[in-house]
């Protein structure tokens, strides 16, 4: 049985160059998000997910919540691959 990522990539980027208001500051951050589940939809809390800066090769690990749910927070810019792990299941993986 595999494991199946549903990833939400967002990106923020704030540049509001011709605001009316001005501007304080910037987000260059960015945050990755999704839910884990198996061949049959359910969703796995649990898991190990892994976020790699395929660039750098900085990596975060993070756990699944009761709905499956992760989320990868304050992440700089890149592309990043995502794989997810649990025993009994093969290793999901996104890019």
């Amino acid at each position: 049985m595999g494991l199946h990522i549903t990833a939400i990539f967002t990106t923020l980027l704030l540049a509001l160059g011709a605001a009316p208001a001005p501007v304080f500051a910037q987000a260059t951050t960015g945050t990755i998000s999704g839910v884990v589940t198996d061949d049959t939809k359910a969703v796995l809390p649990g898991v190990s997910v892994q976020v790699t800066n395929v660039e750098t090769g900085a990596a975060r690990t993070l756990v699944t919540d009761q709905r499956g749910g992760f989320r990868a927070l304050n992440l700089a810019p890149g592309l990043y691959s995502v794989s997810a792990e649990l025993q009994g299941f093969q290793t999901g993986k996104r890019l």
